[in-house]
């Protein structure tokens, strides 16, 4: 929806036992052209893999750090962002690119 506040993702950080590890960061490293992202920490049912040994952390809900998008007013179509999430516990970092779908 064109101007309004979306959340498009988030990142959980659990132990194996599921009690948090810390918020991931997020670093944007390029902005969407149309639009700002913002993160916030919030709570949510994360969403392991069958094979991850966090798995059955998906059914109770864990601290996360949610990604959120707002567009330019009227903006219509679709915009990217590029962002690098680094661990609170591991050396280690994923980067992302965000396809956004503007409507």
């Amino acid at each position: 929806m064109s101007g309004k506040l979306q959340r498009i993702d988030f990142n959980s950080v659990v132990h194996a036992d599921c009690t948090s590890a810390g918020y991931a960061t997020m670093r944007i490293i390029t902005p969407p052209t149309h639009g700002e992202l913002t993160t916030e920490p919030g709570v949510d049912y994360p969403t392991y893999r069958k094979d991850n040994q966090r798995y059955q952390c998906n059914l109770q809900k864990v601290p996360v750090t949610n990604v959120y998008y707002k567009s330019s007013p009227s903006y219509v179509g679709v915009d990217t962002a590029t962002v690098e999430w680094i661990s609170p516990i591991l050396p280690t970092s994923k980067t992302i690119t965000y396809s956004i779908i503007v409507r």
